[in-house]
């Protein structure tokens, strides 16, 4: 009797051990997703208790089954997305396009414009944002002479501080960029580990050294200060394409240059911009908008002082730098996108279209570039909010997701500083929509188009 009481002990401990492991440690998973527990293994699409492995009779009441909307959100994996229309997607990879964090003016100012004191301090960036690196050329070489920021760095401005470099407050606003993109895409949704894997992520930057800072600031705050040092990728300047690159590309300064004349045409004769000219000093036909936009904004974020006869036109300020900068778009519109932008979605296509394909690819791409590179992109894709400039650190994603289904779909969603915009009217765009509209401003042949009509060419600006 007594062998026959500990047998059936022992059965009894045994059954009720294995339906508590399938209870509560059964995990269900999304591709290459977490694991996530849920309760719904012994249990059919009815909810009900009819599998062949029910749980032993008895013990229903002890542990209720739970309901049909209990299951599906157990079931539902963190690192996925449903969608409105019941769509269950997976991020599979991020392309992120920011601006650098707040730096010191790139241009001096109006005639009728003190100039303010930019104390050396504030250009020595936070230790803590600056993780090892290192800066190389995709075959690993050194890093490639750029003569603009070479001229820029020459350029020292009264207090200490060169011409354009990243602040301490403009550091800072690249690390809680990298904080944010941690959160989504370590945290949320779980497409990268949380420490740097050089194999899941890309870091690409323009050859400036305020971009290149502002990249290490951003991976510091996703990844964390310590760890291996990241290697931070940049292209001469003849091959460069985060930002329209007049310099390798004579075709595009001449349609640029076209597009501005027509717009400065266009819009020398309003009263309140020659009210500006005339407050600040400048002749009607070289008031640059963008450069007093950026004497002005650079000076506001970093609360230094603005005279009011450059305050009280701020907003028309900044419409005319807007206004500028969309002009240069606006005759031959695709000629100027394609020419500006054709080799950068060529170069993003290329990394989608793997991921689409099963080829090896990464999962995360951060480039640094420039407001110059965010707004035209913005107006491109019909999404660019003409009253806002892209501030300091603004950031644009786009996020390639499939289908969990049998399907296995593929969509895009597009983000402008966290918050989704819809693309042709869909937040989840199919991705061969996204592809075939991108691809129509990719040049065939970019040396042939990018050759010159005219046999005089200015060089690049310098870059905000």
């Amino acid at each position: 009797k007594y062998t026959f009481f500990v047998f059936n002990k022992v059965v009894f401990m045994f059954v009720l051990s294995d339906w508590l492991r399938r209870v509560f440690s059964v995990t269900v998973h999304c591709e290459e997703g977490h694991d996530v527990p849920f309760m719904s293994e012994d249990l059919n699409v009815n909810g009900d208790n009819k599998s062949e492995s029910a749980m032993p009779f008895g013990f229903e009441s002890l542990f209720p089954a739970p309901t049909l909307q209990q299951q599906q959100y157990q079931q539902q994996p963190t690192d996925c997305l449903t969608t409105e229309d019941g769509k269950v997607l997976k991020l599979m990879q991020v392309q992120t396009y920011f601006r650098h964090g707040a730096r010191t003016p790139c241009h001096v100012p109006p005639p009728l414009v003190e100039e303010v004191v930019w104390e050396g301090e504030m250009c020595d960036l936070f230790t803590k944002f600056q993780r090892k690196m290192r800066v190389t050329t995709p075959d690993w070489s050194e890093r490639p002479p750029n003569p603009f920021n070479f001229r820029q760095s020459l350029k020292l401005l009264k207090g200490g501080c060169v011409q354009g470099t990243l602040t301490k407050k403009g550091s800072e606003d690249a690390y809680n960029l990298g904080r944010r993109l941690r959160s989504r895409y370590i945290d949320s949704l779980s497409l990268v580990q949380g420490h740097l894997v050089g194999s899941e992520v890309h870091v690409q930057s323009s050859n400036y050294n305020r971009t290149i800072e502002s990249a290490r600031s951003v991976v510091s705050g996703m990844f964390g200060e310590g760890g291996d040092r990241v290697r931070i990728v940049v292209l001469p300047l003849m091959e460069e394409f985060l930002f329209p690159n007049r310099f390798n590309c004579p075709r595009l300064g001449e349609v640029l240059k076209e597009n501005f004349r027509k717009h400065k045409l266009s819009t020398n004769g309003k009263r309140i911009y020659k009210e500006i000219a005339k407050d600040l000093g400048l002749h009607l036909d070289g008031l640059y908008y963008v450069g007093v936009f950026d004497v002005l904004i650079s000076r506001k974020y970093h609360g230094k002082h603005i005279p009011e006869n450059m305050l009280k036109h701020e907003q028309a300020i900044h419409d005319g730098a807007v206004e500028e900068v969309l002009g240069r778009f606006k005759s031959n519109s695709l000629e100027a996108f394609s020419l500006s932008f054709g080799k950068l979605f060529k170069n993003m296509l290329k990394s989608f279209d793997d991921c689409v394909e099963g080829k090896p690819t990464k999962k995360l791409f951060l480039y640094s570039c420039h407001d110059t590179t965010i707004m035209p992109i913005l107006v491109f894709l019909a999404a660019f909010d003409e009253r806002e400039w892209p501030p300091y650190s603004s950031d644009l994603a786009f996020e390639l997701y499939q289908n969990q289904d049998e399907g296995g779909e593929w969509y895009l969603r597009l983000l402008y500083r966290g918050e989704v915009f819809k693309f042709d009217g869909k937040e989840f765009c199919p991705y061969n929509e996204f592809s075939q509209f991108v691809r129509n401003a990719i040049p065939e042949n970019f040396s042939t188009a990018c050759e010159p009509k005219t046999k005089h060419n200015h060089t690049q600006k310098p870059l905000n």
